[in-house]
């Protein structure tokens, strides 16, 4: 098993996490630009408004000036006098200091720090005193005012009241700054929690492929019910998983069989060889033996080959259109004669009705062989066997029934195991795979299997209908 650093394991290299925060991020920048410039669309509308105002006022004044006076005589003197006789009636706000930076006159206190600055503007404190600027307000009256500097280097500040608007613009601020908050939690943090679950169930996932690389096939990932693209995934390993501990079974009983069952025809083989190298003379029924012997483990050795061959569907490429009747004409060419013999009525339900089937036509004449080997083999004298197929609107049901001894309940999913025999059935021939075969070739074609006992062992199949066939071939090639 590979070894993973513990910042893997915590999930920050995790493409799904950079990807979550980093949208989230963008997303966020984006929100907060448009945050940013509703507030400033805002304050544009408001200052804007009344720094309009502010500055008719300013130039109103100024161009009160004497005509007959130069722009630059004294003209900080001169505004001084007109605030001196108005101030203590002035609604405006107002503050005059000379070049040296002296305050001559003034309402508002300049000491401070402005609560609010938008460009050229900034708030200032109403006092109410006339002739001096006092750091103590009387009255709690803030101003919108800007600075306008003379023609002699005197300062004039001016403004207007801004109390009302200075309270929205607060509330602005405030929900800026909340709408900033809530968007990064909205945009980082859900996105963020998000991509953790994901990670962590994606590591819930990574631990059990690190537990099966050790050799543990039980495990099985955790699937959530959401029916998301993880669950999906998740629910494809754990269906690889289930296959794959399906095929080490198989393969272990393969293995237990093998060592078991063909143990006994392979040491029959060497018994035999060994008493052909005894005698002196040539005996034609102890090479006979010894061939029928090296027959069925061959026997048994090809049919493991096709079981493998079907269960890795590299059988597929023979599949073809064909009517399924072909192979019941098959079968009972060949196996009339030999029910007969036996004296076993052997019976095929003859139907008009076409059985359209895509797959490989040879295999299906296997299983159906197979099957009926069986029912020869366990069917007494004077029994019966038959053939029965019915079709339905997307499958088609092939019956065969015998009435035979059956096989007992318990061992119905046994009997498709590779080399399994029933107990009573172990001293005849045969190499246990013939079921096997028939179930692989049932799962290459996506047909179902199932076994009952009626009067007898009745074997039933479900394969899909071909619905999308041409024109199929009826006739035998």
């Amino acid at each position: 098993m590979y070894s993973v650093s513990l910042e893997s394991k915590l999930g920050w290299r995790s493409s799904i996490l950079r990807f979550t925060l980093t949208s989230g991020l963008i997303l966020w920048i984006l929100n907060s630009a448009v945050v940013i410039g509703i507030y400033d669309f805002t304050l544009r509308a408001l200052v804007g408004d009344i720094g309009h105002r502010i500055d008719v006022k300013i130039d109103r004044r100024l161009q009160e000036w004497p005509k007959q006076l130069p722009q630059h005589a004294g003209v900080t003197g001169w505004i001084y006098r007109q605030l001196a006789i108005e101030i203590a009636d002035l609604q405006d706000c107002v503050a005059l200091r000379d070049r040296d930076g002296e305050t001559q006159i003034a309402n508002i206190n300049l000491a401070e720090t402005p609560q609010f600055r938008y460009r050229n503007f900034y708030t200032a404190t109403f006092t109410g005193h006339r002739w001096q600027n006092d750091s103590t307000p009387s009255d709690s009256i803030t101003c919108l005012v800007t600075e306008r500097v003379l023609t002699d280097g005197g300062r004039l500040t001016y403004g207007v009241p801004f109390d009302s608007y200075l309270s929205t613009i607060q509330v602005l601020s405030r929900l800026r700054l909340w709408g900033l908050v809530l968007t990064a939690i909205v945009t980082l943090g859900v996105p963020l929690m998000l991509g953790l679950r994901i990670v962590q169930r994606l590591r819930g996932i990574q631990d059990v492929c690190d537990r099966v690389a050790t050799g543990d096939l039980k495990q099985r990932a955790q699937i959530t019910n959401s029916n998301d693209d993880i669950d999906r995934i998740a629910a494809a390993i754990n269906h690889m998983l289930d296959q794959i501990e399906q095929l080490m079974e198989g393969v272990r009983e393969v293995s237990d069989a093998i060592a078991h069952d063909l143990k006994t025809p392979l040491a029959r083989l060497r018994g035999q060889l060994e008493l052909l190298l005894s005698i002196s003379e040539r005996s034609d029924d102890a090479i006979d033996a010894v061939i029928a012997e090296a027959d069925q483990v061959l026997n048994a050795f090809n049919a493991l080959l096709r079981i493998a061959q079907l269960e890795q569907g590299t059988r597929r490429q023979a599949f073809i259109h064909f009517d399924f009747r072909v192979v019941l004409e098959h079968v009972r060419d060949i196996y009339e004669l030999v029910f007969a013999d036996k004296n076993i009525q052997f019976q095929i339900e003859q139907s008009a009705t076409p059985f359209p089937v895509y797959g490989d036509r040879e295999l299906w004449l296997q299983t159906v062989s197979n099957l009926l080997d069986n029912a020869y083999k366990y069917t007494p004298e004077g029994g019966s066997v038959s053939i029965a197929m019915r079709r339905t609107a997307d499958h088609i049901e092939l019956k065969i029934s015998d009435s035979g001894p059956g096989i007992p309940r318990d061992e119905h999913k046994n009997v498709f195991k590779r080399f399994y025999r029933l107990d009573k059935h172990r001293s005849q021939k045969g190499t246990g795979l013939g079921l096997s075969l028939v179930a692989a070739v049932c799962k290459v074609h996506n047909a179902s299997i199932a076994l009952d006992n009626v009067h007898g062992l009745v074997v039933t199949i479900e394969m899909p209908l071909d619905v999308h066939a041409e024109p199929i071939e009826t006739t035998i090639v």
